[in-house]
């Protein structure tokens, strides 16, 4: 017995020069002279940890356990592997235990939050993560924790000052730096998101796959930039590290459209879809096959991939109604109104729907001509920002086609669809649905982008556009007097005017459409 604490002096010198094996068997032979030694189990458990042995870790934790059930860095260590191997609830619980043994315990305040953050709970992630910088704001990690809970949170000016705090006590940590570049980016922040994640990549611990990523956000940033030759050298990079990245060689496609050479767009777009369909990523594969349909102009799709439309307006929300009037001169809600005001739709106690209501822009004129005003739109992150407004009765979170399909026979006096109609091609399905859910003499106004040949095309914008006799084609067989249909400039794009038609159609009041 009187060899332990020697043995245990030398087995904690090899642990902590990264000698694991040495320490292993040390503390083996420790085990051999005293079966219920604390420290040699608990350490045991801390190499396999370490390791990412998770499984043999919360064993050997265990044993400790057994023997010393009051030492709160113990219960910390177990609720980490419990955590890393997805059982939530019970490291949850490990780190309430380890509190409750010390409230001032950082470590453990920290990976509580980690574990909250998990499972989406995000206040209370926050919650965890002050108190753990409370009692410890020196680490790093608990700095970029709460930052990165922050940027979930769509926090992203507050997240930015924690990553920056980051900096501070570690000015190379590559973690912060494309976290930081997170958040600039989605602020719109071009040219500062550029410098993070460049600064990020001069690392030379990155991974495989973050060191892929990066290279995919910072080809973003340059791409708006117009730097689209330096955007393509850095997705090159990123495919040499992963040659068979989806993510990658789609970047790839969007890189060479962006640089005007369809050519190698669609090529990049078939690579990215033959990996799809390798993994059964079927939810891609429709996005991809969108995508090449716009290059194309064959086998186009009924409408854009709800998830391409949903995700486009989740990674805008924050920094959107800037984007569209600040660089595509948006003017669409306003050319509605205008369209509304000019055929005498504006009587005031209508009930409303807002179809793609986005982050509200047509709230400001809806809201005072309705006496119920209710939202859809299929971004949750739009949706957020449109709630702000206290302008909706209600706000749902759905894929439009889909909402009037199952929604209850609401007979609205008016519908509006401002810039939705872009990510549908086909129109019949819609036409019939709003029938449904107008009452006799109902509006529906909106806009289309104008196709002079076509009556619908995919434009390599991956927009939809449509002509003004299908739309008038389409109103007569389907019960709506047309009030008004007119081209307008409904915004830029390339420093050019995109040609919206402005619609206002009336139902009939003999209609007995359904659908």
């Amino acid at each position: 017995m009187s060899h332990i604490p020697t043995l245990l002096q030398q087995a904690l010198k090899h642990h902590q020069q990264a000698q694991f094996h040495l320490a292993e068997d040390l503390y083996r032979q420790v085990l051999k002279l005293d079966a219920r030694q604390f420290d040699a189990w608990h350490l045991l458990g801390v190499i396999a940890q370490q390791k990412s042995d998770h499984e043999s870790a919360v064993q050997l934790f265990g044993k400790a356990l057994s023997i010393d059930a009051n030492q709160a860095k113990l219960h910390c260590h177990l609720g980490s592997s419990l955590q890393a191997l997805g059982r939530t609830n019970e490291a949850l619980a490990c780190y309430e235990r380890a509190l409750a043994l010390q409230s001032d315990y950082a470590m453990a305040w920290n990976n509580r939050g980690n574990a909250l953050r998990s499972v989406g709970q995000l206040a209370a992630a926050l919650d965890s993560f002050d108190h753990a910088l409370k009692y410890n704001n020196q680490t790093p990690g608990t700095w970029i924790n709460r930052g990165l809970c922050l940027q979930e949170s769509d926090q992203d000016e507050l997240a930015i000052l924690d990553f920056k705090q980051t900096l501070t006590l570690a000015p190379h940590n590559t973690d912060a730096l494309f976290a930081l570049g997170v958040s600039l980016q989605k602020l719109g922040q071009v040219h500062a998101a550029l410098d993070s994640y460049t600064q990020a990549l001069k690392s030379n611990t990155l991974q495989r796959k973050p060191y892929a990523s990066l290279h995919i956000n910072r080809s973003m940033m340059l791409n708006k930039l117009g730097q689209h030759a330096e955007a393509l050298l850095s997705l090159n990079l990123a495919l040499e590290a992963t040659p068979e990245s989806i993510k990658v060689w789609q970047q790839l496609g969007h890189t060479h459209k962006h640089a005007g050479d369809d050519k190698a767009a669609l090529h990049a777009y078939r690579q990215a879809l033959d990996f799809c369909l390798r993994d059964q990523n079927a939810e891609q594969a429709a996005q991809l096959r969108y995508f090449i349909a716009s290059l194309e102009q064959n086998h186009i799709p009924a409408a854009a991939p709800a998830q391409y439309v949903k995700e486009l307006f989740d990674q805008y929300a924050s920094h959107f109604d800037q984007h569209l009037h600040q660089q595509l001169a948006y003017q669409v809600p306003q050319l509605i109104w205008q369209a509304l005001q000019t055929t005498g739709c504006t009587q005031t106690q209508r009930n409303t729907l807002d179809l793609g209501c986005g982050t509200g822009l047509c709230a400001s004129f809806l809201r005072p001509i309705s006496q119920s005003l209710i939202g859809v739109d299929l971004s949750p992150k739009m949706l957020a920002q449109a709630d702000k407004l206290g302008a909706y009765n209600a706000l749902v979170c759905d894929e439009i086609l889909h909402y009037l399909s199952t929604a209850p026979d609401t007979n609205f006096e008016l519908i509006v669809a401002a810039d939705v109609l872009v990510y549908l091609g086909a129109l019949e399905e819609l036409f019939e649905r709003v029938q449904t859910h107008l009452q006799n003499d109902g509006i529906f106004a909106f806009s289309v982008e104008e196709s002079l040949q076509e009556n619908v095309r995919l434009n390599l914008n991956q927009r939809y556009a449509h002509s003004a006799a299908y739309l008038r084609q389409l109103a007569q067989r389907t019960h709506f007097e047309v009030l008004s249909l007119e081209r307008h400039s409904g915004r830029q794009e390339a420093a050019d005017a995109v040609i919206s038609l402005i619609v206002v159609l009336r139902k009939c009041g003999d209609s007995t459409s359904k659908a």
